[in-house]
């Protein structure tokens, strides 16, 4: 977003809510957001020694450099990377010599290397430690290669009470390859990943991000993550170009590999004609509903400006989207470009509400006679509560009762028997009632 209009979106915002701060609906403070820079990015078999890959064309001191100088142009303050050389020495080594050696003056942190699948090419993720802590981290599935899971809050925040704003990244490296076989076991790694999501009712601030290889917007995996049922699990494509990806001009511009027209026995030739490098984020972050937000038109494949496609970076026309210095490093380092996408994160206490004594909550709809009705809760203390599921005739189908702790929830409800309006009513303290009027559809 250009500076004028952000003045202007500031003013308007302004407008509204100085208002409502005079009438004490609203504190005269602002929340404070803090901006994140997520970067992801295939490094092409770094320090993965091969008979194709060699010493010559795959060359570690010079991807090491190159490295250095993309991550001065970019800082980023978290880095997720695939394909790196399995050895515990490549996640050491790019921490200290490469990420921890930048100019700019963030000091990273590395989260747990693991390789439960026993690739020889891993997953890393780093974090600038000023800005973020790392509360957990898992491996959600172990087919092909590890698919890695990562909970981060704001750094000075107090993770186990609630009282922060929680990010959760999954990060992998999806099988590749363009037939039948290949696109099964990617839509296999996706089912698997979906899984985990639902089965931990993940509905706050959730992105996914790694080089995918899909080539095309019909594959399974890619309409498993973004026509999932549950709309609040469900994934999202920030900028909204999803299509036949491969050696399609209309998708020039998101193009993200190969930065090689010609193969040099590691890197892909073909020049840019595969959009292979997502990040995908989910309602919550699109929404701005649990404290982190994404950055309209923030989103970008660094390097590419559109005009090259079928073409290698290095050649003509003269690059538009970044320096000459910048060009040559991402075509030295990888046939692969970097993505890159802003995300604003408030302090989650900071975060007031219209009417603080309600929560705020957020519900499937429709369901599916049957299914499960998810509700995700925010709260700023503890609260008595009861959920009925109720008819247009009155009559209670379902119902729960129960504490609410301070801080982010999610609830579970199961559908009756029945199809048609009802009407989800939420009750806190015996004084406040949210309702909702839900739509219970028939299950084909």
């Amino acid at each position: 977003m250009c500076t004028s209009k952000r003045k202007t979106l500031l003013v308007a915002l302004r407008s509204i809510l100085l208002p409502l701060a005079l009438l004490g609906i609203l504190p005269l403070t602002v929340p404070a957001q803090q901006q994140i820079t997520y970067m992801q990015y295939n490094l092409l078999n770094y320090g993965n020694l091969t008979s194709y890959c060699t010493g010559s064309n795959n060359n570690l001191e010079a991807k090491k450099e190159a490295l250095r100088v993309i991550l001065d142009y970019i800082r980023p303050d978290i880095l997720a990377v695939n394909e790196v050389g399995e050895s515990s020495y490549n996640a050491t080594e790019l921490l200290d010599e490469v990420l921890n050696a930048n100019t700019y003056g963030v000091i990273y942190q590395r989260a747990d290397r693991t390789n439960i699948a026993n690739s020889d090419l891993i997953n890393l993720f780093f974090y600038n430690q000023e800005k973020l802590k790392l509360k957990r981290q898992q491996v959600v599935q172990t087919f092909i290669r590890d698919i890695n899971y990562y909970q981060l809050y704001r750094a000075g925040e107090i993770a186990h009470r609630g009282d922060t704003s929680f990010l959760h990244c999954f990060v992998a490296h999806l099988k590749a390859g363009r037939d039948s076989e290949d696109e099964e076991k990617r839509a296999q790694m996706i089912r698997n990943l979906m899984e985990y999501v639902e089965n931990n009712e993940l509905t706050e601030a959730v992105l996914f991000s790694g080089d995918m290889n899909f080539y095309d917007g019909e594959e399974e995996g890619v309409t498993t993550l973004l026509e999932y049922p549950d709309e609040q699990l469900r994934f999202q494509d920030p900028i909204q170009q999803v299509g036949r990806w491969h050696n399609n001009s209309r998708y020039a511009p998101f193009h993200t590999q190969s930065t090689h027209s010609n193969s040099n026995g590691c890197a892909s030739g073909g020049g840019m004609d595969d959009r292979f490098d997502f990040i995908f984020i989910n309602e919550s972050i699109a929404r701005g509903l649990h404290g982190v937000s994404y950055v309209e038109e923030s989103y970008h494949a660094v390097g590419n400006d559109g005009l090259h496609f079928n073409k290698g970076l290095n050649e003509g026309p003269v690059n538009q989207d970044v320096p000459e210095e910048i060009r040559d490093a991402l075509y030295e380092m990888s046939d692969h470009l970097p993505v890159v996408m802003e995300l604003q994160m408030a302090k989650s206490h900071e975060i007031t509400e219209f009417a603080s004594a309600y929560p705020k909550i957020y519900v499937n709809n429709p369901v599916k006679r049957g299914e499960t009705i998810r509700l995700s809760c925010l709260t700023r203390s503890h609260a008595h509560y009861t959920l009925q599921l109720v008819d247009l005739m009155g009559r209670v189908w379902v119902e729960r009762t129960g504490i609410l702790p301070v801080g982010h929830t999610s609830l579970r409800l199961r559908t009756p028997e029945a199809t048609g309006v009802f009407l989800l009513v939420f009750r806190v303290n015996s004084n406040s009632v949210i309702t909702r009027k839900m739509l219970i559809q028939t299950k084909r």
